[in-house]
C-alpha cells in the first residue's frame, strides 16, 4: 500500500465538516479562505487549491482542520522535492517545547485527540520529509516528531481519564 493510500485508510472515519471556519474567524468574501474547501472531500483538494487559499490553514475550525489534514500529508508526500506551504505551516505548528501547558489553544484544539494510528502516520510523514530535498535534516523536523509523540501521550492520558470517569463505582 502506498503512503497516500495508507493516509486515506487511516483517516477514513473522519467526517466532512458542515462548516469549515473557526467560530472566531471573520473574513471578507473572496479568494484565499477556508470557505473554498467547504463541501469538498479532502481527497479532492489539490496543491493549487491550497496555494490559492493559503489562509485556510489558520481559519479552519478544529474539526475542519483534522478533516483536511490528510490532504496536506498526502500532497506533500507525493512530491518530496517540492516545498509545500501547508506542510511547512504544519511543521511550524508542531515545533513546540515539551511543556504542553505552554502550547497555544490553536494547537491543542486541533491536534490533541487524534487516533494512535493517525499520530503514527504523521510521525512517519515527518520522517519522509526528513529524507526530502525540500525539507532536509532540519532541527524543526526533530521537534515536530517529538511534539507528535507528546500529543499522542497526552491524548492517551485524556482518553484514560475519560474512560475512568465513565466507569460506575462498584461495577465491573
Amino acid at each position: 500500500m502506498t503512503f497516500p493510500e495508507r493516509i486515506a485508510a487511516t483517516f477514513l472515519k473522519r467526517e466532512r465538516p458542515v462548516t469549515v471556519l473557526a467560530p472566531n474567524i471573520q473574513i471578507e468574501s473572496g479568494d484565499g479562505s477556508a470557505e473554498a474547501f467547504l463541501g469538498l472531500d479532502w481527497q479532492e483538494i489539490s496543491w493549487e487549491l491550497w496555494e490559492k487559499n493559503s489562509d485556510a490553514f489558520y481559519q479552519f475550525s478544529p474539526a475542519a482542520f483534522i478533516y483536511y489534514l490528510p490532504s496536506i500529508l498526502s500532497l506533500s508526500s507525493q512530491d518530496l522535492a517540492r516545498w509545500f506551504w501547508p506542510a511547512d505551516c504544519l511543521l511550524e505548528l508542531l515545533n513546540h517545547s515539551p511543556m504542553v501547558e505552554n502550547w497555544s489553544s490553536f494547537t491543542t484544539a486541533r491536534l490533541i485527540g487524534l487516533s494512535s494510528a493517525e499520530y503514527d502516520l504523521m510521525k512517519e510523514w515527518v520522517l519522509l520529509l526528513a529524507d526530502s530535498k525540500a525539507y532536509g535534516k532540519d532541527k524543526a523536523l526533530e521537534f515536530a516528531f517529538d511534539t507528535l509523540e507528546i500529543l499522542q501521550a497526552e491524548t492517551a492520558k485524556v482518553r484514560e481519564i475519560t474512560t475512568s470517569s465513565q466507569k460506575v463505582p462498584g461495577s465491573n
